[in-house]
């Protein structure tokens, strides 16, 4: 056996010794790594999700206030519409309801 042959087994055995050795070592540091990398990626992904959740809850709010303002506006407006079409069907039945030898049920000019 040369010497570089005697070199090239010492380092093949070295290095089938210590590779099988480094991984069994250093993986559970390397898992760590990993776990701490991924809680961080998480982490920093539920801060932008929390901050656009309190941005939508908050423009759900005013949407809301929004809505509920134009409800109440739109139901004092019906209420309205509603008395005034009451009022002018009870000048309708009152107009129809006049002297019967008038022109339309309307009363004429009262002759004096």
């Amino acid at each position: 056996m040369t010497s570089i042959e005697a070199i090239m087994s010492g380092i093949l055995g070295t290095l089938l010794i210590l590779t099988p050795a480094a991984v069994i070592l250093l993986r559970p540091v390397f898992r760590r790594l990993g776990d701490y990398l991924e809680a961080a990626a998480a982490e920093k992904r539920r801060g932008a999700n929390g901050r656009e959740l309190t941005e939508m809850r908050a423009a759900l709010e005013r949407f809301e206030s929004r809505l509920t303002l134009t409800e109440e506006r739109l139901d004092s407006r019906l209420s309205l519409t509603e008395e005034r079409v009451d009022f002018q069907e009870k000048l309708l039945s009152d107009r129809n309801a006049g002297a019967p030898g008038s022109a339309g049920g309307q009363k004429g000019p009262v002759a004096s």
